[in-house]
């Protein structure tokens, strides 16, 4: 059997630690939800915080040693990060199981009276699925953000920061196109990132001028405001004809009349 590492038999006296987590009438023994809480553990939650935090968490969650005094606060708050997540994805994953029965009507409880409708029941595992993984994400972001704290997240592969790349964190890439802040979605990007860095950019501009724009500006931003892709293109195009600045203030009016791609692909191009 899995073993548990972020909720435990012992503080789920009427689940007591359940409740905190997620405060609804959690009627579920923990040798019920163990099963659950184990396999989220393994799939979810040690995916992406890697074996050195994830065992650092686990142990402070049990004893809350090896940790200092004054950042024991920020320890505690990643530790409720991962319980949040965890008993949604829990309950996510095993939803029919925990939910006694699940069929065309809706749930239904060991009487077979009804609780909630089907699509009502389907509306909340997708709600707890959605808000398990935006808190893995603010997880992700909270160690990054307090990397001195938790120094064992570089070993994550979803650890974003890489000082040597032109986009070298999560909000840099967020800054130049929507990835809704989610850390998972720029590490699937930077395999990408630096092939372009490593193949691509030194075959069309020269690695001399590559490490010169690195050098002289290590800390770019992009000062185009729009986020959407394909609005973004458009503002880099004009950029290229005077500054960035009228871009951002020309560009509204166009979007306005010119919503998305397909309304400007059949723009009037004499207007």
């Amino acid at each position: 059997m899995l073993d548990v590492h972020f909720f435990s038999e012992s503080r789920n006296d009427h689940g007591r630690e359940f409740k905190e987590a997620l405060p609804v009438n959690v009627n579920v023994s923990f040798a019920t939800l163990r099963p659950a809480l184990a396999t989220a553990e393994r799939d979810y939650v040690l995916p992406l915080t890697g074996q050195p935090l994830f065992d650092a968490l686990a142990a402070f969650y049990a004893d809350g040693g090896g940790v200092a005094p004054e950042v024991q606060g920020l320890w505690r708050e990643a530790v409720r990060m991962v319980q949040f997540a965890l008993i949604r994805l829990a309950y996510y994953d095993s939803f029919d199981q925990l939910a006694v029965q699940f069929s065309d009507t809706g749930l239904s409880d060991a009487n077979g009276e009804n609780r909630v409708y089907r699509y009502q029941a389907e509306a909340l595992r997708e709600s707890l699925h959605r808000q398990g993984y935006e808190r893995l994400n603010d997880l992700l972001r909270f160690v990054e953000a307090n990397i001195a704290v938790f120094p064992q997240f570089r070993a994550s592969r979803f650890y974003s920061v890489n000082a040597d790349s032109l986009i070298a964190n999560t909000d840099e890439m967020q800054a130049l196109t929507n990835i809704g802040g989610d850390m998972r979605v720029f590490a699937r990007l930077r395999d990408f990132i630096s092939d372009a860095e490593g193949m691509e950019l030194p075959f069309r501009i020269g690695e001399r001028t590559l490490a010169a724009l690195k050098a002289e500006y290590p800390d770019a931003e992009c000062t185009l405001e729009e986020t959407d892709p394909w609005k973004l293109l458009v503002q880099v195009r004009l950029a290229a004809q005077c500054t960035d600045e009228r871009v951002n203030k020309v560009t509204p009016a166009l979007f306005a009349r010119y919503p998305d791609c397909f309304a400007m692909a059949e723009a009037d191009v004499a207007e």
